[in-house]
């Protein structure tokens, strides 16, 4: 049975999200400050300096568990960029053609892709300046 266009259009979305989902339930049982094999990060052990991502694994799990503050302690960046990041995933997931439409019209824009990227250096600097 030949593979629709459409969902070969989708695919490597549908294995980031089923990747992400997979993901989500290891850490959902798994603490990352308790367990010895949760992914270190290379940038923190190289330079002693935090990345941008540095706490997200924490942020995620606290996150699940219903801690909100607890989650935005370990990285405000990503509190920041995890909703639109969702919204961009809704619009390639949702198989509606005006959702789709609407996201990338409004939200893939010149604007927010440097406004993030702007964000991500201010982050990875302000963090080690200020300790966060």
């Amino acid at each position: 049975m030949p593979i629709s266009q459409d969902i070969k259009k989708r695919l490597p979305w549908l294995i980031i999200a089923a990747v992400v989902f997979i993901y989500l339930i290891v850490n959902y049982f798994f603490d990352p400050e308790q367990t010895t094999w949760s992914p270190k990060c290379f940038w923190l052990q190289l330079t002693g300096y935090k990345c941008p991502g540095c706490g997200a694994q924490r942020f995620a799990y606290h996150l699940m568990h219903g801690d909100i503050l607890g989650a935005v302690h370990y990285n405000y960046f990503v509190a920041l960029l995890a909703p639109y990041l969702l919204l961009l995933l809704s619009g390639e997931l949702i198989p509606s053609r005006r959702w789709r439409q609407y996201v990338h019209t409004h939200f893939v824009t010149k604007f927010y892709c440097l406004f993030y990227v702007v964000l991500y250096f201010l982050w990875w600097v302000l963090r080690n300046i200020l300790g966060l």
